[in-house]
């Protein structure tokens, strides 16, 4: 399933709820957060750069393939991002390394791109309170961070 979820599938699927969301009178204005957590976190960063006029922040938290040599990698979009964004890694994760931190930290630096790579002291998947890894002060982290960014960011 997840291969078949492509970065055109995912700006086609955003742009219509974006659109929807900013047609419904309860909100107000035209850019929106994001965020997202394993697989969505990936989502959220690619909408990011593929809806740029409509992402005014987004968040990841232990997401992989942030930074690949795929060609729908997120961090080849960070020039055309216009958020700001945040990610929340996770020790020992295969599926973005400090490696990988450090290239995408590189490309949105590059870019201009207001930014924050935090690495937490926790494993993937460890903000979900029913998942295995679950590390509450790690949970309660990334929910300061969320309401934090987002209130910085979204107006």
């Amino acid at each position: 399933m997840i291969s078949k979820v492509t970065p055109e599938i995912m700006a086609a699927d955003a742009t219509a709820l974006l659109s929807y969301l900013s047609e419904r009178p309860e909100v107000r204005g035209q850019t929106f957060g994001t965020t997202g957590y394993c697989m969505g976190a990936r989502i959220s960063l690619v909408v990011a750069g593929r809806v740029p006029d409509r992402v005014a922040a987004a968040m990841s938290f232990h997401g992989g393939g942030l930074a690949t040599d795929d060609p729908g990698s997120p961090h080849l979009l960070a020039d055309r991002m216009q958020a700001a964004v945040y990610v929340g890694a996770a020790k020992n994760d295969k599926s973005f390394t400090t490696a990988d931190g450090t290239a995408l930290d590189n490309a949105l630096t590059e870019a201009g791109v207001e930014h924050t790579i935090d690495f937490y002291p926790a494993f993937h998947g460890s903000a979900v309170p029913d998942n295995g890894p679950y590390y509450e002060p790690a949970a309660r982290h990334h929910w300061g961070a969320m309401e934090s960014f987002f209130a910085t960011h979204l107006r």
